[in-house]
């Protein structure tokens, strides 16, 4: 199957350079102010298989999911 349909960016040129400026100062202000920036675990629909680990369970609720699914914060970080 080929993708027929192209997916065009809705923002210009302008808007994703103002974005970059306006992440760029707020990385600032927090740098300044010794804040460090971290990544934020994710959800997975999978829990952790070690037994000596509860993952952290919520539901999503939302488009596709009326009736919600099970979501887990993932414990570690896994490197590929």
């Amino acid at each position: 199957m080929t993708l027929t349909t192209q997916w065009p960016p809705t923002a210009s040129l302008e808007q994703l350079k103002k974005r970059a400026d306006i992440m760029a100062r707020l990385r600032q202000f927090f740098a300044d102010r010794g804040v460090w920036e971290v990544d934020t675990p994710a959800l997975s629909q999978a829990a952790v298989t070690d037994v000596h680990l509860h993952s952290f369970k919520t539901s999503l609720v939302g488009p596709g999911f009326a009736d919600g699914v099970s979501l887990h914060l993932m414990t570690s970080l896994s490197f590929i």
